[in-house]
């Protein structure tokens, strides 16, 4: 029997015939209620004014799965509307599993969820059961055990990564499907969509078109699915039923059919609410299937979403609510006047205890000129692009101890997106930071600048998100010891390639690289690779170009330092700075990881012919932690001599969103 015989024969004494009629209008295979436009409402409000949104107490109540009891939504059902939510609910999931089985109401079904005797208020837990009334349902708190025919899994996020985490792993039987829910966010360790969708597919030994992903909510009257026929090619994208209509919303004003915003959903079968509803995911939409893209912000609302009190006055004119003030206007990123203040004497001083020398503060002083955008309005138009993506409000930034400029852009970025920031600087860096509140509160910004002893124990709960800026070492402690988005940027050491032909050439970029943070970041060419292995002449010339080149003079005890570790060395060469140069035959027993981990100031030529260079090349694709400057190797490591420290305004680092 089909899904739509089961619910015609079901009987309910409809209390309205439009409500019936609308049943008979979602059988069809093409329908959408047409209503009248209006502003959609804010999901936000079914937890700050549930009076509003709903003057009378209804049928039924629902709340959402909130990380703590203030922070869950209300959502009532009349008793048709909840009928309406029953039929459209099991609609849509067996025409899911039309698509993987072939009679897909006999199909054996494992729900995680419990049943509604547990989660009382649940809505997931409530369509579960609908279907266990219809399908044999097995409810599976723990492990779901391996069977030999195909069957459904159902489940949310949270489950599934407490599963992996305590260690199970079985192989499902062909044709089994895993059906999840998303939601990890305060019930365990948080984790991505593309997380997630690793872990289910390494614990059940399943590949990716057996995971179909289930976006619903408290407050909805419908669920979108995203999945992929077995024998389809094209890519994922959540669908709803016929009879929703969704848009996205931008602008503060206009929904939009196609294109990047806000999801706003229009189900007219959720009767008890008067407007569609405009959520917090930020979607891209496209021929009524859309792709999750993030979170937005869970601020006040802006532009029409502030008219919820209109649209609840037309049916309900003694219920209004004062739209809330307007968020004030972040101000526009003014280059010019940026580009003054970080040539100021003053800010130059508060950089010297951290990068050692004046030659040094100048060269990442002009890099990061050199890396602002090209005009205020490009980078104004980027920030809009990326302000409401963004999920997280209160972000800790943990400076490097020894590099305080290379957290200048994010912090600037951080505070032009509306984020609050709080800084950890490193040592040596606290004045600058100071120094750097002083300058952003003049455009009407502010940030915390903590103590450089700070601790994240002493109070983590404080932060959303952290953006660390440290070794591997670091981002795995905190990533494993508190429950915080941790977005990092861990060890990288870099290495320098040239060759006979073009070291004269290459020779002042690369030196840049080696001495532009002191070489006391990682973030600093550790060796030069050399191809060619020169004959002791041309060592001879080397050496000398390198003695005549002016580089910055670090203190004396890095100087005294370096030179005792080389001294063995063939052809060492310590110039005036106190940074050192030696040469290295490659051989197949060298350790080259060893070799780069030494001593920063002490910098290792490597010296190959053309026969090693394979060997060379495959160590320098495979190794995690190393960019390639000036190489010929193709790859995604690789930046131009001179640049390794270059990092242009465009909201990433590395490929990567510095916040979301």
């Amino acid at each position: 029997m089909k899904i739509i015989d089961i619910l015609e024969n079901n009987k309910f004494s409809w209390t309205s015939s439009a409500n019936e009629s609308l049943w008979s209008k979602m059988k069809s295979s093409h329908f959408y209620e047409t209503r009248e436009p209006t502003c959609p409402i804010p999901i936000e409000r079914f937890k700050t004014d549930p009076d509003i949104v709903f003057p009378n107490k209804l049928f039924k109540l629902f709340r959402s799965s909130g990380t703590t009891e203030a922070s869950r939504s209300f959502s009532w059902f009349s008793k048709d509307g909840l009928e309406l939510y029953r039929r459209g609910s099991l609609l849509s999931f067996y025409g899911i599993l039309e698509n993987f089985f072939p009679e897909p109401v006999k199909a054996e079904g494992i729900s995680m969820i419990p049943s509604t005797k547990e989660w009382t208020d649940s809505s997931l837990a409530q369509m579960v059961e609908w279907i266990a009334e219809i399908s044999p349902v097995t409810y599976c708190e723990t492990a779901p055990k391996s069977d030999s025919k195909p069957c459904w899994i159902f489940g949310t996020g949270f489950h599934f990564v407490d599963l992996y985490d305590r260690g199970y792993r079985s192989k499902l039987p062909k044709g089994a499907i895993v059906i999840e829910t998303g939601g990890t966010k305060g019930k365990t360790r948080e984790v991505s969509r593309a997380q997630l969708h690793e872990m289910i597919r390494t614990m059940f030994k399943i590949k990716d078109d057996q995971i179909v992903s289930e976006y619903g909510m408290a407050e909805l009257a419908c669920q979108a699915y995203e999945f992929k026929r077995p024998e389809c090619t094209k890519p994922k994208h959540f669908v709803f039923p016929n009879w929703v209509k969704i848009g996205v919303q931008r602008d503060n004003n206009d929904v939009h059919a196609s294109g990047e915003g806000s999801l706003v959903i229009d189900d007219p079968t959720r009767i008890d609410v008067t407007a569609p509803i405009r959520t917090q995911d930020f979607v891209e939409l496209k021929n009524q299937t859309f792709v999750l893209k993030g979170r937005l912000p869970n601020t006040q609302l802006k532009g029409c979403s502030l008219h919820l009190s209109e649209i609840i006055a037309k049916n309900n004119p003694e219920k209004r609510i004062d739209s809330p003030a307007l968020p004030k206007a972040l101000p526009s990123f003014n280059r010019a006047e940026f580009v003054d203040w970080i040539q100021k004497d003053e800010v130059k001083g508060s950089l010297l205890d951290s990068l050692l020398t004046d030659q040094i503060v100048d060269l990442c002083i002009n890099d990061l000129i050199n890396d602002l955008p090209s005009s205020d309005l490009a980078f104004n138009q980027i920030l809009r692009q990326r302000i409401e993506v963004i999920t997280h409000s209160h972000w800790l930034i943990i400076s490097p101890q020894t590099h305080p400029i290379a957290v200048l852009y994010p912090i600037m970025v951080g505070l032009y997106l509306g984020r609050r920031l709080t800084v950890r600087p490193g040592r040596n860096s606290l004045k600058f930071f100071q120094l750097l509140r002083e300058f952003v509160k003049g455009n009407g910004l502010d940030f915390t600048v903590l103590s450089p002893s700070y601790r994240l124990s002493n109070n983590p709960s404080d932060f959303d998100a952290a953006l660390v800026f440290g070794s591997d070492e670091t981002l795995h402690a905190l990533t494993d010891n508190y429950k915080l988005a941790i977005n990092g940027f861990g060890t990288k050491l870099a290495v320098s390639l040239t060759s006979s032909s073009s070291f004269v050439d290459d020779w002042t970029r690369i030196l840049k690289d080696i001495i532009a943070i002191a070489n006391v970041g990682c973030r600093s060419s550790r060796a030069i690779f050399f191809e060619g292995n020169p004959s002791n002449e041309i060592k001879s010339v080397i050496k000398e170009l390198i003695l005549n080149t002016s580089i910055p003079a670090l203190p004396l005890k890095y100087r005294i330092r370096s030179f005792q570790l080389v001294t063995e060395a063939e052809y060492p060469v310590q110039t005036k700075s106190g940074v050192c140069f030696y040469f290295v035959d490659y051989h197949s027993k060298l350790d080259l990881d060893l070799l780069m981990a030494g001593n920063q100031f002490v910098i290792p030529i490597i010296l190959y012919d053309f026969q090693q260079k394979p060997f060379i090349d495959h160590y320098l694709s495979n190794h995690r932690s190393i960019q390639i400057i000036g190489s010929s190797i193709t790859g995604p490591k690789h930046c131009e001599h001179g640049s390794l420290n270059r990092v242009p305004w465009s909201t990433k680092i590395d490929g990567r969103e510095l916040f979301y």
